[in-house]
């Protein structure tokens, strides 16, 4: 029997080792901030901007999806805006969008041409008569002489072929924004005009929504950049006025092509601008470098004081290979009011 104060139990939960864990879950926890913060991508836009260059050729396609997306046939649209008569008999918009829509419809209609140029544009013809020649370069040299912005600002974005080919009159003389593949790209014979039209360039182009049924654009200039060839397949974009559906004679019969007039043919391109520093990169860079250097040193000292318990076991433990009998008359014969892990 054994009298006197019961021995002290081992402390393995001492104030030492509860703040060596504490310290531990706080590490992990920096750990696994630092690891969501790195695997976003714009957390290094600081460093690697989203693109080191200012254009890419590459053919620009969220407007031509989003109209795909949202695109009503034309054909069945009203163009008359929902509108009441009030009781001086004037007639007066229901809501704030008929008032925008009716806006939008007159600031379309003064970029579009002229009824009496178009008067005598026949869809029903193979290529162009003598008497549409006059429009054909007169519009030509029209385009030619809009300003870039003027004619981005009033274009449609939203026609499609099918728009074009079914409803060729409800469109025609009017600004549309085309992007596509160019398969052809040649310079076309020009005739005598008196618009002063001395060069014009054609491209059958391809868009996402004509499949193999091809678009001839003819413009007075073409981006240097462009290839030219009856065989080529680039990216291309350009504005121009809905003329009229060109008939042409091909393998297998007679087709018939949306034909537009424009003013320059150019690559489609994707505009990237880089992106700018926040000011906060030495902040971040030296927040990280604490976290570094905070890992490595928690590491090296929990390391150390690991060594150090094993040394101390066996130290007071010489042998623990030893039967567990054994072990336990070397236990009795240790002092048990000593603090073996202090």
């Amino acid at each position: 029997m054994r009298f006197g104060d019961d021995p002290k139990p081992a402390p393995y939960l001492n104030r030492k080792d509860q703040r060596r864990l504490l310290a531990m879950v706080g590490v992990l926890c920096l750990v696994v901030m630092g690891v969501s913060w790195a695997a976003r991508p714009q957390s290094w836009y600081w460093l690697l901007p989203p693109g080191n260059e200012t254009a890419q050729n590459e053919p620009v396609r969220n407007e031509t999806e989003s109209s795909k997306k949202h695109f009503v046939d034309v054909g069945a649209i009203n163009t008359d805006s929902p509108s009441q008569k009030n009781n001086t008999g004037k007639r007066v918009s229901n809501t704030a969008s008929d008032k925008r829509k009716e806006a939008d419809s007159k600031k379309s209609a003064s970029s579009d041409l002229p009824a009496a140029w178009l008067e005598s544009i026949n869809d029903q013809v193979m290529g162009l008569r003598a008497n549409e020649s006059d429009t054909y370069y007169r519009v030509l040299s029209h385009i030619s002489r809009l300003d870039d912005r003027y004619l981005k600002k009033h274009a449609r974005k939203d026609v499609l072929y099918v728009n074009l080919l079914r409803n060729p009159e409800l469109f025609r003389g009017k600004l549309i924004t085309l992007r596509g593949t160019a398969r052809r790209i040649t310079e076309t014979q020009v005739g005598k005009n008196q618009y002063g039209v001395r060069k014009a360039y054609e491209a059958w182009v391809l868009t996402p929504d004509s499949g193999s049924d091809p678009i001839r654009i003819v413009a007075t200039d073409i981006d240097s950049r462009l290839p030219s060839g009856e065989e080529v397949a680039v990216e291309i974009e350009a504005t121009g006025y809905f003329l009229k559906l060109y008939s042409y004679a091909s393998n297998g019969g007679q087709y018939q092509a949306p034909l537009i007039l424009a003013a320059r043919i150019e690559p489609s391109v994707v505009r990237i601008s880089a992106s700018r520093g926040t000011g906060l990169e030495p902040y971040i860079l030296s927040f990280a470098i604490f976290i570094g250097l905070g890992t490595i040193i928690a590491a090296t000292v929990y390391s150390r004081g690991d060594r150090k318990f094993k040394q101390k076991l066996k130290t007071e433990f010489s042998d623990l290979d030893i039967p567990p009998d054994d072990f336990l008359e070397q236990l009795k014969e240790q002092d048990t009011k000593k603090n073996l892990f202090s």
